[in-house]
């Protein structure tokens, strides 16, 4: 249990090469293994309550099961979860890019940092980057035999156990690593009629690592991995059920009257953690990857090759209605597949003055989607055999209306995509103060989309068709930065970001199924500085930036002229984002540490397309707080000649969030504040320590995610947060 008195040095790979934070002119957050154990953060949706302008969502609307995110930085990100639709954030493993948001909450294991780069990225790590973009890397491993392991055990019966190992086989020359994982927790939200929970844990995970140092010119890294988790739904509740919705409305005047099972405000609970739920309640996901990194040393050039193949297989979904009758219950199964190929060649020049690389990158996915849908069953039989007349367009026999009323449905998507890009950046250090930097990608995307409904009460297939479509795009980006001295820097940049097109994940019909939406772009400019003191004991970095956003991406969930469902993917307009970060780490004196950092963002469409009836210009943009800060202090101290402590306490802050483009008024989140304390004592110079820690502290009861179905199913439902929790482990190395 050590504290440095310094505010050391943080290596980071943002430009795709090594080199600290304080001379890498971006907006960066850095943690390393160590920061995120002391904040308690031990999947990656925990990184967002400490970088400011980042919301990191856990699950998406109703449907999208526990491993899936919403992750936005500086209010451009992706709100659904179905691979037809493209993330604005890029996440990346090791140069490995995850493209789904699906599996993106994973479990942080033998982890060496984390980077969230905010602003477009889309010279160096490519498309659907636009707002950032997250770069994890993991720990190599190490050339003596050693290792590491925690566990603990807290609140809803919660046991986590992870441990790494370092296995030297052959001095220096041949490495190994292995880095496990196991959490189980209860869930949060209760069905009461049932007796099964939502929001449970129950995962699992490894991690083999072998590198061969072959010569000191040529080193190879070969990588797998796997997880498994088989978890219930996501902990939603109902909060609630308007009756003037349209398929609400004909469920209750023409189905309920036969079976009694009439559908009201009677299921919601006035408990947000409890549920009348019976139905669907799953969430499974099996993932796994194999990469190989091969990296070549040539004086003043690297060559390296990233080669990569991922799987996921996923079931996951819920009843949504969160009552004993089937009356809204979906399931996804969820099948993608992905291969990746980059080389990069990168060097310095000039003699140091000059640093640049270049490289080209391929990647290939496919999927299947098959998404189960009961939206008001019964519905169509009782129009068939409602006289015609009585209710305008509808009821008679063989009208041909009713099939599209039918929700009783499987509605099934295949993608097959190739994208090809090749990208240059170089670095120039025109004097010893003065640098300029530049670069440039093109991207060329090809989508291959499958999409089929079958209603099944009608018997019959609305659409099955197969459209393809193709999109370009250069992303540039140049700054200029000034070392003013050693201890403070400042920079200007442009950068282009681009977000590919695509296809509605979720058809009603072939018109909307055909119809691709356009990529969206962004423009934006930022003004940013490091700073530390000579001594090292202070670090301030800020940025400032200005965002032209276009063409954005929205998804809408609004109802056709016949009353039915329609989940739509638009490209709505315009918009400006702008605003600053600002973070803080001071170490004073020895054993004592502060750390704050604060975002802002002002953001408004600027431009609506006509057709855009769900939003209005003074709407605000999703996932996209005005204000978020937080605060942490860290105290060391020597309780005793034998022993000492460490204690830390956090509070990170989020004024108010929007979860729906619609932003309607129940699932707005007002702002709130999150505490979390970690008290650790451990004998002095041992190699473990005992800790005990506390999340949520106050017990805050918040809205991390929404959906509103109101116009059609009359349902309005939320994910509450995890409520206060309390937790004690214990950390050892050898």
């Amino acid at each position: 249990m050590e504290s440095q008195a310094e505010a050391g040095e943080i290596l980071v790979t943002a430009r795709r090469r090594t080199e600290t934070l304080q001379e890498t002119p971006l907006s960066i957050t850095a943690f390393d293994a160590d920061a995120l154990l002391a904040r308690g953060v031990t999947d990656l949706s925990g990184v967002g309550d400490f970088t400011p302008n980042l919301v990191f969502d856990q699950g998406t609307g109703n449907t999208g099961g526990s491993t899936t995110s919403q992750v936005f930085i500086r209010g451009i990100g992706q709100a659904d979860f179905l691979f037809t639709t493209e993330p604005g954030v890029g996440i990346y493993v090791d140069g490995i890019y995850y493209p789904r948001s699906i599996g993106s909450v994973m479990d942080l294991i033998d982890l060496e940092r984390v980077e969230i780069l905010r602003g477009p990225q889309g010279t160096l790590f490519g498309k659907n980057s636009v707002g950032g973009a997250i770069n994890i890397t993991t720990r190599r491993p190490g050339d003596e035999f050693s290792g590491r392991v925690r566990a603990s055990y807290g609140s809803f019966n919660r046991l986590e156990v992870t441990g790494a190992v370092d296995i030297p086989i052959h001095d220096g020359v041949l490495l190994a690593s292995i880095a496990a994982s196991t959490k189980d927790a209860d869930g949060y939200v209760k069905r009461i009629n049932d007796g099964s929970t939502l929001g449970d844990i129950n995962s699992s995970g490894v991690r083999g690592q072998l590198l061969w140092n072959a010569s000191p010119n040529f080193d190879l890294l070969v990588a797998a991995d796997y997880t498994r988790k088989r978890e219930n739904s996501i902990a939603n509740t109902l909060i609630e059920v308007d009756p003037s919705g349209s398929l609400i409305g004909l469920y209750n005047a023409l189905v309920a009257p036969a079976t009694g099972d009439f559908y009201d405000d009677r299921y919601i609970s006035d408990d947000p953690f409890k549920s009348f739920g019976t139905g669907f309640n799953r969430s499974d996901l099996d993932l796994w990857g194999i990469s190989g990194t091969a990296t070549i040393h040539l004086g003043a050039a690297t060559i390296k090759s990233i080669t990569a193949f991922r799987e996921q297989d996923a079931v996951f979904g819920a009843d949504s209605d969160h009552s004993p009758i089937r009356y809204f219950e979906q399931s996804v199964t969820d099948e993608q597949e992905q291969f990746s190929q980059e080389f990069q060649i990168s060097g310095e020049s000039l003699g140091g003055r000059l640093n640049w690389v270049f490289g080209t990158m391929y990647f290939h996915e496919k999927g299947f989607d098959l998404y189960d849908i009961a939206f008001a069953p019964g519905l169509f039989d009782a129009l068939e055999a409602f006289p015609p007349g009585i209710i305008p367009g509808l009821g008679g026999a063989g009208n041909p209306i009713h099939p599209a009323l039918d929700f009783e449905a499987l509605v099934s998507a295949q993608i097959n995509n190739d994208s090809y890009s090749g990208y240059g950046h170089v670095s120039v250090d025109l004097t010893d103060r003065l640098s300029v930097s530049g670069g440039l990608r093109y991207t060329s995307d090809k989508k291959d989309f499958g999409s089929r409904i079958d209603r099944l009460a009608a018997g019959v297939t609305t659409h099955d068709l197969a459209v393809s479509d193709k999109w370009t795009a250069w992303t540039p980006k140049a700054s200029v930065e000034f070392d003013w001295s050693d201890d403070l820097m400042t920079y200007a940049s442009a950068a282009r970001g681009f977000k590919s097109g695509g296809f509605n994940g979720r058809p009603t019909n072939a018109f909307v199924a055909q119809t691709p939406f356009a990529p969206e772009y962004v423009w934006t400019y930022e003004f940013g500085f490091h700073a530390r003191t000579a001594d090292r004991r202070l670090r301030l970095n800020g940025a400032a930036f200005h965002s032209d956003y276009t063409n954005l991406q929205l998804l809408n969930v609004t109802s056709d002229p016949q009353g039915g469902i329609v989940a739509i993917i638009e490209n709505a307009g315009k918009a400006r984002i702008r605003g600053f970060e600002l973070e803080l780490l001071a170490k004073p004196i020895d054993r004592v540490q502060f750390d704050a950092a604060v975002g802002y963002l002002d953001a408004e469409y600027r431009e609506l397309d006509p057709g855009i009836t769900t939003i209005t210009l003074t709407d605000k943009l999703v996932k996209t707080p005005k204000w978020s800060f937080s605060v942490g202090a860290e105290f060391g101290t020597e309780i005793s000649s034998n022993w000492e402590a460490k204690f830390r306490a956090d509070y990170a802050y989020r004024s108010t969030v929007q979860h729906v483009s619609s932003n309607d008024p129940l699932l707005e989140q007002p702002g709130y504040g999150l505490l979390n304390l970690r008290l650790a004592v451990a004998p002095t110079g041992s190699d473990w320590e005992l800790s005990v820690f506390g999340t949520n502290l106050t017990d805050k009861l918040y809205i991390a995610n929404g959906l509103t179905q109101r116009d059609t199913l009359g349902t309005t439902d939320v994910s509450y947060g995890r409520p206060r929790e309390w937790g004690v482990a214990i950390d050892a190395r050898f």
